[in-house]
């Protein structure tokens, strides 16, 4: 008897799961009708570009569905299919959230290219706006900062353009420019520290840093702040120097001792000339790393 209904129990979850997988695989827009609820709806129900018809309106929510759960090229197609199938209803959004879709999968190059094709449907929707931050987003990703600062350059001041005028501006090292933008934003931490590091930024010329270390071993280190290797190279130098002279004038100019001193103390002071040269250097980019990572943390903030 158990034996018999426990056929009967495993039949009726089988025939179940059967009929849940056909209505899931050929009628996905009603499947996903009745689960929307559960999801965080982007788009208002009062906006504009919310669709009239049903069935137009089943297909976007399908496609939002499929985006909220990262399903980013899926998502991509279904708001591709929304706007060649229903050109009567607003496009704005999908156009919109096509040209996401692909940025959120690192195709940087087809969301320009995505938004320039669609650009007459998003110009005259609400999500204008979004779109054009979008392109320039896409833009700095792949480090066009000329196309960066022409699409910002007609926009309103905000938060998010303004991160990315700073971001390109810091990118191309044009810090005072990029302060000018800061000076808007006082209370603004994130902004600050890249404001506080710009300020602080003072470059080092490595021809001066070089031009020192040959006047007096170790001055040029000493200009960069590399205190201890400014001392020793002071100690090294200086005493190859004053060893090279010592022997000489102890064991005359033929002792090989005198010689060696001299080619050490050569060595060590052309050496010096050039860790100055390069110590400049690389204290310029340490600070300028500082800078652009800063800005870059903060790109990461408002980046899509």
């Amino acid at each position: 008897m158990n034996r018999v209904l426990n056929k009967k129990c495993y039949r009726s979850a089988y025939a179940t799961l059967v009929v849940l997988f056909v209505v899931g695989a050929f009628s996905p827009p009603a499947a996903f009708s009745q689960i929307r609820p559960l999801i965080n709806d982007p788009l208002p129900a009062d906006s504009a570009s919310r669709p009239v018809d049903a069935q137009a309106r089943q297909s976007l929510d399908f496609a939002d569905a499929l985006f909220e759960w990262q399903d980013y090229p899926e998502a991509g197609w279904e708001y591709a299919r929304f706007i060649m199938l229903y050109p009567q209803e607003q496009q704005g959004w999908a156009a919109y959230r096509l040209g996401l879709s692909l940025f959120r999968q690192g195709r940087y190059e087809r969301v320009l290219a995505a938004l320039q094709r669609h650009q007459t449907i998003t110009e005259g929707s609400e999500y204008a706006d979004q779109a054009g931050l979008l392109s320039a987003f896409a833009a700095a990703e792949m480090q066009q900062w000329t196309m960066v600062q022409e699409l910002s350059n007609n926009q309103a001041p905000s938060a998010p353009w303004d991160v990315l005028r700073i971001y390109s501006l810091i990118a191309n090292r044009q810090y005072d420019l990029a302060q000018d933008i800061l000076l808007s934003y006082p209370d603004q931490a994130e902004l600050s520290r890249i404001d506080r590091l710009i300020t602080d930024y003072k470059p080092k010329s490595p021809v001066a840093a070089a031009a020192l270390s040959s006047l007096i071993p170790g001055l040029g280190k000493f200009y960069t702040s590399q205190w201890a290797d400014g001392l020793f190279s002071l100690a090294s130098v200086g005493g190859l120097a004053g060893a090279t002279a010592y022997s000489f004038w102890d064991k005359g100019i033929d002792d090989w001792h005198g010689w060696a001193y001299g080619a050490g103390f050569l060595v060590a002071y052309v050496a010096n000339i050039v860790g100055s040269y390069n110590s400049a250097i690389r204290i310029n980019h340490h600070q300028e790393a500082e800078i652009h990572n800063e800005a870059f943390n903060t790109y990461n903030m408002y980046r899509p």
